[in-house]
C-alpha cells in the first residue's frame, strides 16, 4: 500500500506530539483539553450508555436491583 501525503503528515504531527508529550497519553488529554478551554470551547458530556442490548419491543430489562414498574410486575 502507498503512504499518502496526507498518512505521512497525520503520522508526522502523531510522532511529534508524542515525543513532545514523552508518549503520555494522560498529559496529551490534560493539555488539549486545557487548549479547548483556553479557546473557550464547552464540553460535552453524555450520560453513559446502557451496555445491555434492547429487548426485542426496543426496551431494556430492568436493571439488577431496580424495583421493575407495574407493566414489568412479576405476578
Amino acid at each position: 500500500m502507498r503512504e499518502t501525503d496526507v498518512l505521512a503528515d497525520i503520522r508526522a504531527v502523531r510522532d511529534e506530539l508524542a515525543a513532545r508529550y514523552g508518549g503520555d497519553a494522560w498529559a496529551l488529554s490534560r493539555a488539549l483539553a486545557e487548549r479547548s478551554r483556553a479557546a473557550g470551547r464547552t464540553v460535552v458530556r453524555f450520560p453513559p450508555r446502557d451496555p445491555r442490548p434492547p429487548r426485542v419491543d426496543g426496551a431494556h430489562p430492568p436493571a439488577s436491583g431496580s424495583v421493575p414498574l407495574d407493566s414489568e410486575a412479576v405476578a
